[in-house]
């Protein structure tokens, strides 16, 4: 018992902290959504700006190298006045090399640095003066100076003389480890965050996570060819030492090269991580203190309530004079005194109460026996009076019939009208007693149940009715298919009522219709006949199935007034109802229903 209440004292705790579960579960998802979005925004940002100031970078060194070429000492290529004022520059813009000038052999006039050996080398065989000879300004991809053995990149300009006919070109070298220091510096990229240049030919011009990589090819070509297909997008793959990253993909417009940058996934997980740890130890935490909370409460009360659970198995073995003692002034020593006080009372009770169950119990008995003698003698009586009143309705009928048939000469007109009245009435009477019986004999007729075709017994009954009365023309319509489990012998005398009324009060129609079928009336089965008949007032609906009760006379329709109650009594001893719906000259509806086998 204790172990049992300890238990559900520890089960109560641990769902009771299943919401702050839920909602580490739930906040932590969200952790790691938001910081997905919020690392692809950054990165996607960091090689969007990146590839803008390489832009930009390279807009400023042809603007320099513009104005360069106006300048009077280049234009009529004056060797020592081009390297005064290069030398007098260069210093102003320490992220390239050199300033420098070729004639259109190739031949170096002009020099920032080293002049002297400069004025020796020739550049016809470098991409950037082939290009630049073509009058246009050139950026090159990876380039290495024939002074310097640093990585660089060319930025060129065309020099054109007063004839409007190029007679030079301009060379402004990048130095690409200052470069990638510049751009690291200015743009301050979280020390996670790394990124890439690559160049037309897959040649790595920066790489703030391996400086040595520059100027090699880029290793991860599947990933330079995934990034094509994704530019201006970000996306998950792994790299070369086997760490999922999410890479950024942004052009630089001017040169068409690829800024790559990435970022670890660990990162957008580590601040998620953090959280569901210190989630993790505070639902530790809470299990563990509201257990042992739990297991203290339960010792405490497990006592008493085992002493409870002993009193109340004690009063429902039937010893009411168990009697608890529980020490204390809480809840539960109330309950116990409320205990004594109830087994005391209910002792006493129960005496009292076993002596009016056993009164109740033999009146019970002998009213069942006088109502089962009541309806025994009713039916009875109703039998006997039925089938004695036969007799004499036979012989009133059969010495009318004589006076009518054997001394119709003798007697006055009027005589012969009052015998003809006592005839009719003594038919009506006759064919009265003989439903009364028929009404009678139903309580004690066993119902056996069978499948019974509805369907087949409406059309079996229609077409004696239309034997009856072969010049009227009945629309009739009849549902296929409809089956139900009932006495075949009592169903049919519904059907054959409610089928023959239809038939019956429809005489006057121009257009008679009658309708059968089922229909679902509150998720229940129903059966129903429907006409087009003279219908009746709603208001004397409930005289219906009343025996002898008639809404029509005699002298409009023929009936004896039993039918209905006939039917009714069978519906019932069916388990079902019968109501009916109807609009005077618009028709009326019978609705039946019979109870299922399995209800």
């Amino acid at each position: 018992m204790k172990f049992s209440l300890r238990y559900k004292f520890v089960s109560i705790v641990l769902l009771s902290s299943i919401p702050f579960l839920i909602y580490a579960v739930y906040h932590y998802i969200n952790t790691v959504n938001g910081n997905k979005k919020s690392a692809f925004a950054r990165n996607l940002a960091v090689a969007e700006e990146t590839s803008e100031r390489i832009n930009s970078f390279i807009e400023n060194s042809r603007n320099v190298l513009y104005s360069l070429a106006l300048h009077p000492a280049i234009i009529n290529k004056d060797p020592s006045g081009c390297d005064d004022l290069f030398q007098q520059l260069l210093p102003l813009y320490p992220i390239h090399l050199n300033i420098l000038a070729a004639d259109m052999k190739g031949n170096n006039f002009a020099s920032a640095l080293s002049p002297e050996g400069a004025h020796s080398i020739n550049y016809a065989d470098r991409e950037w003066f082939v290009k630049g000879s073509k009058g246009v300004s050139v950026v090159t991809d990876l380039h290495i100076s024939k002074l310097f053995t640093q990585p660089a990149f060319m930025v060129t300009m065309p020099v054109f003389g007063q004839s409007g006919a190029q007679t030079a070109i301009l060379g402004f070298p990048v130095n690409l480890y200052k470069f990638q220091e510049h751009l690291t510096e200015i743009e301050k990229i979280q020390p996670h965050i790394s990124f890439s240049l690559v160049d037309n030919k897959g040649i790595t011009l920066l790489n703030t996570a391996d400086r040595g990589e520059i100027g090699k090819p880029f290793k991860q070509s599947a990933l330079l060819q995934k990034a094509s297909k994704v530019t201006g997008k970000s996306f998950i793959t792994l790299d070369q030492n086997g760490t999922e990253r999410y890479y950024s993909l942004s052009l630089v417009n001017a040169t068409g090269w690829k800024v790559i940058s990435s970022i670890p996934t660990s990162e957008v997980y580590a601040e998620a991580d953090q959280a569901a740890l210190r989630h993790l130890i505070f639902f530790f935490l809470i299990c563990l203190s509201g257990g042992l909370s739990a297991i203290w409460f339960s010792r405490r009360l497990g006592r008493k309530v085992e002493s409870i659970v002993n009193g109340l198995n004690e009063v429902s073995a039937g010893n009411y004079s168990c009697r608890l003692a529980i020490p204390g002034s809480d809840e539960l020593a109330q309950a116990g005194k409320a205990f004594n006080r109830m087994t005391s009372e209910r002792g006493s009770y129960l005496i009292e109460i076993k002596g009016l169950a056993d009164s109740l119990e033999r009146k019970v008995q002998i009213r069942t026996a006088e109502l089962l003698n009541s309806k025994n003698e009713l039916e009875a009586f109703s039998y006997a009076i039925s089938h004695d009143l036969h007799a004499p309705v036979r012989h009133i009928l059969a010495f009318t019939h004589i006076l009518l048939e054997e001394h119709s000469k003798e007697l006055s007109d009027d005589i012969r009208g009052h015998l003809e009245r006592i005839n009719r009435a003594g038919e009506n009477m006759k064919e009265m007693i003989t439903h009364l019986l028929a009404l009678s004999r139903l309580n004690r007729h066993e119902i056996t149940r069978v499948s019974v075709n509805v369907s087949t017994m409406s059309e079996a009954i229609l077409s004696d009715l239309r034997d009856t009365e072969p010049g009227r023309n009945v629309q009739t319509t009849i549902a296929e298919g409809i089956t139900t489990y009932a006495d075949p012998a009592l169903l049919r005398i519904v059907l054959q009522n409610l089928i023959s009324n239809a038939w019956k009060y429809t005489r006057k129609c121009n257009l008679p219709t009658i309708e059968i079928g089922e229909t679902m009336v509150n998720e229940i089965r129903c059966f129903f006949i429907k006409d087009n008949g003279c219908g009746f007032d709603m208001a004397y609906a409930e005289k219906l199935f009343a025996p002898f009760q008639r809404l029509h006379s005699t002298e409009e329709f023929e009936g004896s007034g039993i039918g209905l109650a006939t039917v009714m009594r069978i519906v019932q001893r069916h388990g079902g109802r019968i109501w009916a719906e109807s609009t005077p000259d618009e028709g009326a509806a019978f609705f039946f229903t019979i109870m299922s086998l399995d209800a």
